[in-house]
């Protein structure tokens, strides 16, 4: 489905996304459904996405990666690959966060050390380790502490919902730093995902998303050196809300795929399905409000891809982020309902893949800052007298 022309996209954005379509159309789609109904870890799509590139597309060349830094680029392979399964793509997500804080905050040595280990010898993934179960949206109100000893901190707490806990190959970890009686604000560590002191619960068991790898991390006298100290100590708040914002663009084109791959199906199943002696699809109850859905999404993506554009030449997009995700996250909700509705009972069932999306859709409006977080951000902007409101 063709929302934006090719016209929009330079020639090498235009190949990177035939590129991850034909990933995600030949490798991910095919075992979408058994991955979902098994809980499976994708391992295989895994391994396949690593030697394609895919998996280290964000890690600079010189480190063994893809080198692409580009917001607007990694936008364009999620979206596509999300179209295949937003389940396996989490293992992605969840890899290019721990990736961007290191590009975003690290240091050269640091992203050296860290980035190319991700390329070694793979498949690999990695996670960002911050939410917590007293907060999720309030990074301000993390309790991990990390206490000064000689030569670096020893952290304790506990994190939950953390992608590819368990099976990542790295962790950043984002704790409130003490050194004695004062309070040095939070930081970000990195540490090997085997280290000692780390331990890990089962993988949730989540509505959807099925494929993925969610977990909590308890973290038990973890000590991390000073060299793994990720930016200066008490700027972790600034460098995880910098990732998570990143992380929103990204959300919102992961949003996109899923509710692209549903209105598609909705489509083809309209123009299939017959009542009354002619196809459903001509109906106006039903080709008004998939005329709705695609409305919405070509104004998803085009939000989307305007503040990937503002990441990508170093203007302020924060809010421009907080905006596509909103957008585009409510939209997968309303748009996979809407496929389902097509449906009918046929949209209930696992026969089709519609009910799959439907529940897939329902974290984006959660994940890396709720709806209601986002409206506080672009409320709070649009409130500011000095902030153009274009």
């Amino acid at each position: 489905m063709q929302l934006v022309s090719h016209a929009e996209l330079s020639p090498d954005d235009a190949a990177v996304q035939a590129w991850a379509h034909g990933f995600a159309e030949e490798t991910i789609r095919p075992t979408a459904a058994a991955n979902d109904q098994d809980r499976r870890q994708p391992l295989d799509i895994l391994k396949s996405a690593f030697e394609a590139g895919l998996l280290t597309l964000a890690i600079p060349a010189e480190l063994g990666g893809g080198g692409v830094s580009s917001a607007l680029t990694q936008a364009i392979v999620a979206e596509e690959l999300c179209w295949g399964c937003i389940g396996v793509y989490s293992y992605f997500s969840g890899t290019n966060m721990f990736v961007a804080a290191l590009r975003e905050c690290g240091t050269d040595d640091q992203q050296r050390r860290w980035l190319a280990r991700l390329c070694d010898g793979g498949p690999h993934t990695a996670a960002f380790a911050c939410t917590e179960p007293g907060g999720g949206s309030d990074v301000a109100s993390i309790r991990t502490r990390a206490n000064r000893v000689d030569g670096g901190f020893v952290l304790n707490g506990q994190k939950i919902f953390i992608t590819n806990a368990g099976l990542a190959h790295s962790v950043l970890v984002v704790a409130d730093a003490i050194d004695g009686e004062q309070r040095l604000g939070l930081t970000m560590f990195a540490v090997p995902g085997d280290a000692p002191g780390l331990r890990y619960g089962a993988r949730a068991r989540t509505m959807g998303w099925r494929a993925s790898t969610n977990a909590e991390v308890f973290i038990d006298d973890l000590f991390v050196p000073d060299e793994d100290v990720i930016g200066d100590v008490g700027t972790g708040f600034a460098g995880a809300v910098r990732t998570f914002e990143l992380s929103r663009i990204e959300v919102a084109a992961c949003s996109i795929g899923v509710a692209r791959a549903a209105l598609e199906y909705a489509r083809d199943y309209a123009n299939q399905r017959e009542a009354f002696g002619r196809s459903i699809a001509r109906f106006q109850g039903v080709s008004f409000p998939l005329a709705d859905a695609i409305t919405r999404l070509h104004a998803s993506r085009l939000l989307t891809w305007d503040a990937a554009r503002a990441a990508d030449r170093g203007e302020p997009f924060g809010v421009k982020a907080s905006m596509a995700k909103l957008f585009a996250s409510e939209t997968a909700v309303a748009t996979t309902s809407q496929a389902l509705q097509v449906l009918g009972g046929h949209g209930y069932v696992e026969d089709h893949p519609v009910e799959k999306w439907f529940r897939d859709a329902r974290l984006e409006t959660i994940e890396e800052g709720t709806s209601e977080i986002q409206r506080v951000i672009i409320g709070r902007a649009l409130l500011d007298s000095t902030t153009p409101l274009f």
